[in-house]
């Protein structure tokens, strides 16, 4: 025969009071997820290839940076001997200018020398030429059977010093003021020198032909000024 409600027993009461509480409890949000077996071994698998080639790429990094340093330490050792190749290239360089700045100094000297000795002796002969020349002519005279047989004439177009005569600068200056070419009036008075039996030694160029004229120029433009002056004075 069942109870009554005032005559439940005191388990019965319990059984309903904790009914009531799970009815108005609120459901809990978080579910729990069942693994599943094979899905655990895939990550399993999926991390182990993860840890592989993040290992692998730390290898590469290493590798990496001992390649990088080899290369540098290859790059210094590389400017170390070019250094050392171009500072002997160099020593070898300044060697050899100045060897060769010796020989050509010492070539120079002995050239310089030679020419000092061939001027020496241009100049000797050169002051002998007038008492050759004399002498040669006293001999012709001496050794001739025509006593009345006139003495030729010799002409020196410089002078001891090396200075152009004055004969040489009016013949020079006639020429041209005769219209003569500056470039021939050596030519010409060789020309007429031979004919009239002259000697003449030595010679003159174009370029002291030009010189004296253009002297004579200055020349005659100083007496004009001269003459001017004076006759304002006067």
């Amino acid at each position: 025969m069942p109870l009554k409600g005032h005559q439940r027993t005191g388990h019965q009461k319990a059984q309903t009071v904790a009914m009531h509480k799970r009815r108005w409890l609120p459901k809990s949000p978080i579910k729990a997820n069942v693994i599943d077996p094979a899905s655990s071994r895939l990550f399993s698998k999926e991390r182990k290839k993860l840890n592989q080639e993040v290992e692998k790429a730390r290898r590469m990094e290493a590798n990496a940076r001992r390649r990088e340093q080899r290369a540098q330490e290859k790059l210094k050792k590389v400017k170390v001997e070019s250094q050392a190749k171009i500072e002997e290239v160099t020593e070898a360089a300044e060697e050899h200018v100045e060897a060769m700045e010796e020989r050509l100094e010492g070539k120079f000297k002995d050239e310089k020398a030679g020419m000092k000795k061939d001027l020496a002796r241009l100049n000797t002969r050169n002051h002998r030429e007038p008492s050759r020349i004399e002498h040669a002519v006293q001999k012709a005279l001496k050794h001739s059977r025509n006593p009345d047989v006139a003495l030729p004439t010799v002409h020196y177009v410089k002078d001891n010093r090396g200075i152009v005569q004055d004969w040489a600068r009016n013949t020079i200056v006639t020429l041209v003021n005769e219209g003569i070419p500056i470039s021939k009036t050596w030519s010409v008075m060789k020309a007429n020198a031979n004919a009239l039996g002259v000697t003449i030694v030595g010679k003159w160029s174009t370029r002291t032909s030009g010189r004296v004229v253009r002297e004579g120029g200055f020349s005659a433009g100083l007496m004009i000024v001269d003459y001017v002056l004076k006759c304002i004075s006067s």
